[in-house]
């Protein structure tokens, strides 16, 4: 990585590029007028986590009834949203649309006729069998249980589903015996994890319980197990990770979460000072999930996250390393990286004299560090590439000299800043 990385100090302008955006969802609706029915058929874009185009329909020999217009976002993935049906009456009717596993139904009154539009969604992010099994099994034991955290996160969001959280009434004795004759493998016995592999799919399944204190900013010192959906919920991070869900009664939303992934907002649950004392790890999290998403960072979660920055001292290189990695490639990497530039410091302190660190040349207009930000913008989100342009010019303050005319030149630069470069990737584990 870092050999690669020296290399293309020399050749990333020309390997600048946009990213690809591709549509999630087909969209197919049935009309309903008295006992007339038709078909329209019609495709909603939008990159994931964004809002999609307005899909117009429009079924034929319909009389007055001749166009019916619907947007929609992700976020509607959730229980109940209102939307405008333009009826082509002159007058806006609401329609209270309602999710179930099928997709949504929404019914409308006009006059003396029902009008009754049904949607098929043909979804690209459902969650796999196994998970739905885990849940099942335990339900049947009579345990409570809920899917939980990013992957409900992301099914919410239409993105694709990673790895399955389960969280769960029962103790890890009381897992391990609904799951004996799966493999069952003791990841985070202690703190009440078991990992179960089901289809050969992993699934973690974590006992309902409280946190005491994290003396270490990473991980708490005891755990206490609980019967309660509520204590698991608000140890957790942020109210979007924090959704539970079931396959047969849908959402349990006890933080408000929703209402802030319809807003695009990351927002620490209860106070966010404790969060990150409690895991530090949380304020680099909280930066990748805004640079990735694309989301705002809440005004206190925001101030606490510049507080206790320090904090991440005690995280080691590794999570440091795999949180960044991630990081400089999301779509708002630029605007992350520029607002939390103090944060980025603790961790790459040699960036610090680049920023605002102004360059009296006639070929620049900004600043080192909003230089390397903008190049960064334009790129693939390709991680060597990223961390190249994030890095290129990162030893001109250390090589700066004006010359008789009082223009500042960096004849050196590309040599120091290889040399930083090698000794950041070095200590970040790349």
């Amino acid at each position: 990585m870092k050999r690669v990385l020296l290399i293309l100090f020399a050749i990333v302008p020309f390997c600048l590029g946009a990213q690809n955006i591709n549509d999630i969802y087909n969209i197919s609706a049935t009309y309903y007028q008295g006992t007339a029915k038709s078909m329209a058929m019609g495709n909603a874009m939008g990159a994931v986590g964004q809002d999609f185009t307005s899909l117009s329909i429009n079924p034929a020999g319909l009389g007055l009834y001749r166009k019916a217009t619907f947007t929609f976002t992700p976020a509607t993935y959730t229980t109940y949203t209102t939307t405008e049906l333009n009826e082509g009456l002159g007058t806006d009717s609401k329609t209270k649309l309602s999710l179930n596993s099928f997709g949504y139904v929404g019914v409308n009154k006009s006059g003396n006729d029902i009008i009754t539009w049904a949607f098929g969604m043909n979804r690209t992010n459902n969650f796999k069998k196994a998970s739905e099994t885990a849940v099942k099994m335990l339900k049947d034991c009579g345990f409570e249980a809920f899917l939980i955290g990013g992957s409900v996160r992301d099914y919410i969001m239409g993105m694709p589903i990673g790895d399955i959280d389960i969280t769960t009434s029962a103790t890890p004795t009381e897992v391990e015996e609904v799951f004996k004759d799966f493999r069952v493998i003791e990841t985070g016995i202690k703190h009440g994890t078991v990992t179960v592999l089901i289809d050969n799919e992993p699934i973690e399944i974590t006992t309902y319980r409280s946190e005491s204190t994290y003396s270490d900013n990473r991980h708490p010192d005891s755990v206490i197990f609980s019967k309660a959906l509520k204590d698991d919920v608000i140890r957790r991070d942020f109210t979007m990770n924090a959704i539970a869900f079931d396959f047969q009664d849908g959402f349990v939303d006890l933080v408000d979460g929703m209402n802030d992934i319809n807003n695009e907002i990351i927002r620490c649950i209860g106070d966010a000072e404790t969060r990150f004392c409690e895991d530090a790890l949380r304020i680099l999290r909280a930066l990748r999930f805004s640079s990735v998403l694309g989301f705002s960072i809440e005004e206190n979660t925001s101030l606490a996250i510049h507080k206790c920055k320090d904090l991440i001292k005690n995280i080691s290189a590794e999570r440091i390393q795999a949180e960044f990695s991630k990081l400089i490639c999301g779509k708002n990497a630029y605007n992350v990286l520029q607002e939390y530039a103090d944060v980025i410091c603790v961790f790459i302190p040699e960036i610090q004299k680049s920023i605002g660190f102004e360059q009296i040349n006639r070929h620049h207009i900004y600043d080192v560090y909003t230089h390397s930000l903008k190049a960064l913008e334009q790129s693939k989100n390709e991680l060597h590439i990223r961390l190249a342009l994030f890095l290129h010019d990162i030893g001109k303050p250390f090589v700066a000299h004006f010359d008789e005319k009082g223009e500042q030149h960096y004849y050196s630069h590309p040599k120091k800043s290889a040399e930083l470069t090698e000794k950041i990737l070095t200590r970040l584990r790349f």
